[in-house]
């Protein structure tokens, strides 16, 4: 699993001459604007801030776009039995971002308006792990999406059944609390009884 840790690189700091200050401006030179009028300044930089508070994005915490897909080789932590007597090993494809440096991330976001790959396997995966004939490991819920890569109001309000079925926020939005909830499409391998085309959560 790719480390969530990663440290952008940030700009340096860029040096502006200072600007003047009261102390430095001759008393007579300073504009006297009415007080009402300071008082409406005031009041509107106080609004746009609370403006620019309440349009800030709601899942804005760090995670980039999905942008592409990603299979993951992991070990079942919770002794699954649909991957069979003899192995825990699974594979999953779930929506992830990619790196400059090649590298992937799994906890990343989906939401309306979103076209890429990355709503594909999303689609994919509600369709193979919560259609009305789910592989092994998924729950009937009657659900069909058509695969096109638009994340448009049929993906998000399927999206949104599968989080009221699992209990978690229910915002249509596909983000690290749904790509560790739900069951995701793949396949267990290793020889045992079972193993094949599976829906498994995210690292166990």
């Amino acid at each position: 699993m790719p480390d969530d840790h990663i440290t952008a690189h940030r700009p340096g700091p860029v040096l502006r001459p200072a600007a003047p200050t009261a102390d430095t401006v001759p008393a007579h030179a300073r504009p006297s604007l009415p007080l009402r009028w300071r008082l409406i300044a005031a009041i509107a930089v106080v609004l746009l801030g609370l403006a620019g508070t309440a349009i800030a994005p709601a899942h804005a915490a760090g995670n980039p776009q999905c942008t592409t897909v990603h299979e993951w080789n992991l070990l079942d932590a919770n002794g699954d039995p649909r991957l069979g007597s003899g192995s825990s090993e699974y594979a999953i494809w779930t929506p992830a971002a990619r790196y400059s440096d090649g590298s992937y991330r799994w906890s990343c976001l989906l939401s309306r308006g979103a076209h890429n790959v990355a709503v594909l396997t999303l689609q994919q995966t509600i369709n193979a792990c919560y259609g009305a004939q789910p592989q092994s490991g998924g729950v009937n819920l009657g659900l069909h999406l058509a695969e096109d890569a638009d994340f448009g109001p049929a993906t998000r309000a399927a999206l949104i059944r599968v989080q009221q079925y699992h209990r978690i926020t229910a915002d249509g939005i596909y983000g690290p609390t749904t790509a560790t909830t739900i069951r995701h499409q793949g396949y267990g391998y290793g020889g045992g009884f079972g193993t094949g085309p599976l829906c498994h959560p995210f690292g166990g």
